[in-house]
């Protein structure tokens, strides 16, 4: 799917060099999803992620 870059699959370091971060749309990566969709396990996510760090670290 080529909806943000021409060659998706290619690495390309100019993609991610700010003078040309404006050119996409911001918040693109959201990986919980926003709005009525919103994924429902988010908060257990985030809590486990709590447990990790402190384990961790």
């Amino acid at each position: 799917m080529n909806i943000y870059f021409p060659d998706t699959e290619a690495f390309l370091v100019e993609r991610v060099l700010l003078e040309k971060r404006s050119k996409t749309t911001q918040n693109t990566f959201n990986p919980f999803g926003v709005g009525p969709r919103f994924c429902v396990g988010t908060r257990l996510e985030m809590l486990n992620e709590i447990f990790v760090w402190q384990e961790y670290s």
